[in-house]
C-alpha cells in the first residue's frame, strides 16, 4: 500500500504500482514533483547505490534519470519550489452554527471548508440519493475550542522551541503530544450541546462519518491530499465530541504541518471544519474520479479508479 502519511519530499519512487488519482500522485502533481513506479526499486542498479544520498531525479516518458546531487543544487531546487511569501488561509468565523448541506454551497468554503461546501454543491445537480446528506460544522467551532483551552498559546510555544524547527523527530513527538492535548481538552458546553443536537438527527444504530474540511485543503493551489484525518463515530462511542476532536487534532499531523510550513501557510490561521454524513459500511466498491481524460486529452472523457471492497483506492 502506498504511504498515506507521506510528509514533504522532493520526489517519489515507489515499488508498488500507483494510480493517477492516488494521494501520492495528487500530491506530486500539486507540488510539481517527479513520481514514478519502479519494480523492485531498492534493488535497481541505478537506485541502490544512491540510497541515503541527495540526488538529482527526473522522470521521463519512458523512464527516469538519477545521479548524486551537490548541496548547491539541493538548495537551489528547494528555493525554486517554495513560495516566496507567507500565505494566510481565508477563514470566516462569523458563521457560528452547524448547517445542513442543503444550506451550503461553494460560497460557504471560507466558513465550512471546501470539502463540506463541494459535497453540498454536488447535491444541487446530481440525482437524488447519489450524494449523501449531512451537515457542515464551521471553523467557528474549532476556533472557539482552541481559544477556550488556551491552545493557540500552546501551539505558539511549541513552534518557538528551537529543536522543533530543526529536528524532525522532536517535531513529530511534540506534535503528537499536542494532538493528545487537543483530544483531552473539553469542548465549550454551548458547542457540545449543538453537536449533540446534530448527532440526534442521525438514525440510531448507524455510524457518522466525520470528515476533515480544512481551509488548507481541496483548494486550487493546495489540494492537501492525505494531509488530514477523517473518522467514523460508532453508535457505542457516546457523544460526537470524541470524533470531532480527533478530526480537529489532525490539523496538527506532522505531514500536514510540514506541508504547510514548506508552502509558508500560517498554521494559526489554518482552521478545521468538519463534514458530517452517514457512514457506509460493507461498501461494494471504492473509487475516485476526475472529469478529465488523463490518457488522451484530445478525447473528451472522465477518468475513474475503482476497486472492489472498502480499501481506499486513494492509498
Amino acid at each position: 500500500m502506498l504511504p498515506n502519511d507521506l510528509t514533504r519530499v522532493a520526489g517519489v519512487i515507489t515499488s508498488v504500482p500507483q494510480t493517477p488519482l492516488s494521494h501520492v500522485n495528487l500530491k506530486a502533481k500539486q507540488n510539481n514533483l517527479p513520481n514514478c513506479y519502479v519494480k523492485d526499486a531498492v534493488l535497481h542498479p541505478a537506485i541502490a547505490p544512491l540510497i541515503g544520498k541527495n540526488v538529482r531525479y527526473e522522470t521521463l516518458p519512458d523512464g527516469f534519470t538519477l545521479r548524486e546531487a551537490t548541496p548547491e543544487e539541493v538548495e537551489q531546487h528547494i528555493n525554486s519550489l517554495r513560495p516566496p511569501n507567507p500565505q494566510f488561509p481565508a477563514r470566516d468565523l462569523t458563521k457560528t452554527t452547524i448547517q445542513r448541506l442543503s444550506a451550503l454551497g461553494f460560497v460557504s468554503a471560507n466558513s465550512y471548508g471546501a470539502k463540506a461546501s463541494n459535497v453540498a454543491e454536488l447535491r444541487k445537480f446530481l440525482p437524488a440519493g447519489m450524494v449523501p446528506d449531512g451537515y457542515g460544522v464551521p471553523y467557528y467551532f474549532y476556533d472557539e475550542f482552541m481559544k477556550a483551552n488556551g491552545l493557540y498559546a500552546v501551539a505558539q510555544d511549541m513552534m518557538a522551541d528551537p529543536p522543533f524547527a530543526t529536528d524532525p523527530f522532536y517535531r513529530e513527538l511534540m506534535l503528537r503530544n499536542f494532538r493528545n492535548i487537543i483530544k483531552a481538552s473539553p469542548i465549550p458546553q454551548a458547542l457540545r450541546d449543538a453537536l449533540a443536537t446534530v448527532q440526534a438527527q442521525f438514525p440510531a444504530g448507524f455510524g457518522i462519518r466525520c470528515r476533515s474540511s480544512a481551509n488548507a485543503e481541496d483548494l486550487p493551489s493546495f489540494n492537501g491530499a492525505g494531509l488530514y484525518d477523517s473518522f467514523t463515530h460508532r453508535p457505542d462511542e457516546g457523544h460526537l465530541e470524541k470524533s470531532i476532536k480527533q478530526v480537529w487534532a489532525s490539523l496538527w499531523n506532522l505531514r500536514a504541518f510540514d506541508e504547510r510550513e514548506f508552502a509558508r501557510v500560517d498554521h494559526l490561521t489554518s482552521a478545521m471544519g468538519v463534514l458530517l454524513h452517514p457512514n457506509f459500511d460493507d461498501e461494494l466498491a471504492n473509487g475516485v474520479g476526475v472529469t478529465k481524460n488523463l490518457i488522451d486529452p484530445n478525447w473528451t472523457g472522465y477518468y475513474v479508479n475503482a476497486q472492489l471492497g472498502e480499501s481506499l483506492v486513494t492509498n
